[in-house]
């Protein structure tokens, strides 16, 4: 998993509107953060170090999230003058895929307006592509037509096996001599004179044999 980051904001100074609340003066080491996540990555976790730089005793209430993917709370409630701690953020993989930005709002105590915004983007790669994901035969189309699939050369080292029904399709997949890591599979109906509805299911595998990405071609006849 690589992991980025843009580098230290400028300590962030704010004057409470109540005449009562206390200056608040953080400083972060970084506002935003980007990472990297593999095929096999679950969560990814991401930590925004601040520290307190007024005379002031500071109490964080809450971080809110713009997606319901991502929970992030600071380590410490409480950050007396000069104290330092982070803001963990944990974001989850779920389904997701491509990439992923979100912001967090970090709220004080007595304080109606967050304190601080800070990003995060998630890149998730995926193990590999089709180029088509769809396959459709027009009423009068006969013949075989192409698929590629193409391996991503840091989470996958080969094509697994296929899963589809052999009784309505004929399926082949050969390495491609032209491409490193790239894959041609032949698709084509057993008959064309009845409707089709059906998929081939696409596995990619790493050195160790083990499932690191899966895809789904559609794949229909029209009559």
């Amino acid at each position: 998993m690589k992991r980025y980051g843009w580098l230290v904001m400028p300590t962030l100074v704010l004057a409470g509107l109540a005449s009562a609340a206390p200056e608040v003066e953080l400083e972060w080491e970084r506002t935003g953060a980007e990472v990297e996540m593999g095929p096999g990555d679950a969560e990814v976790r991401v930590e925004y170090r601040v520290r307190n730089t007024g005379a002031a005793e500071l109490r964080f209430n809450r971080v809110e999230s713009s997606c319901g993917c991502t929970a992030a709370l600071p380590a410490k409630r409480v950050l007396a003058a000069g104290e330092s701690t982070v803001v963990k953020a944990v974001f989850e993989k779920g389904k997701r895929q491509g990439r992923n930005e979100n912001v967090l709002r970090v709220f004080l105590e007595g304080m109606p307006e967050p304190v601080a915004y800070l990003k995060l983007a998630v890149n998730i790669v995926e193990a590999m592509q089709l180029q088509p994901e769809i396959l459709y035969w027009k009423r009068g189309m006969v013949g075989p037509r192409e698929v590629r699939v193409q391996l991503h050369p840091d989470h996958a080292a080969q094509l697994g096996a296929l899963s589809f029904n052999g009784d309505l399709m004929r399926v082949k997949a050969e390495p491609d001599p032209q491409t490193p890591g790239q894959y041609v599979l032949m698709v084509e109906p057993v008959a064309y004179e009845r409707s089709l509805r059906e998929k081939v299911v696409v596995r990619a595998l790493n050195s160790s044999g083990a499932v690191v990405g899966e895809k789904t071609l559609f794949v229909f006849v029209q009559t």
